[in-house]
């Protein structure tokens, strides 16, 4: 932990919200910064959950940026998923068409 300046404690993929509420609760139970990220698999995923930090140049005042981001945080459709799933599927079926 004392080598650890950040967690994500935010996935707007996150199957279930109540792992985000754990990440959040370690992170605040010692005392490091959280991150959030929308973890996205396919394009209409980009942004649905973003950090809005302030200019940083280096290691500090990145730390410092983060700790005043502005969070926007929204979940995915449980659907999203299924994305993810085709995209394994079809990029199995194209190479099998190869061989």
């Amino acid at each position: 932990i004392p080598y650890v300046d950040a967690i994500e404690t935010f996935n707007a993929r996150c199957m279930w919200p109540g792992f985000n509420k754990d990440a959040q609760d370690f992170a605040q139970k010692h005392n490091i910064t959280g991150t959030i990220g929308s973890d996205a698999h396919a394009a209409f995923e980009v942004g649905k959950a973003t950090m809005l930090i302030p200019d940083f140049h280096d290691r500090d005042s990145f730390k410092e940026a983060l700790v005043g981001a502005e969070l926007r945080c929204s979940l995915s459709l449980p659907w999203v998923h299924f994305t993810s799933r085709y995209a394994v599927w079809r990029k199995k079926v194209t190479l099998d068409e190869n061989i």
